[in-house]
């Protein structure tokens, strides 16, 4: 998923199917593999439940 509007789709979703909670489980950029940090993409791993 990329981008504010989906990540508020699938948060209100989740809100709507009784979520309360969210757990990061890791997060890492490109930049940790490429070793070139001048552009980077984050990524997150989250659980929410």
């Amino acid at each position: 998923m990329c981008g504010f509007g989906p990540a508020v789709a699938m948060l209100t979703a989740a809100k709507r199917l009784g979520a309360t909670r969210a757990e990061l489980i890791k997060y890492a950029t490109s930049g940790d593999i490429s070793g070139d940090r001048q552009m980077v993409v984050g990524y997150a791993g989250i659980t929410v439940f």
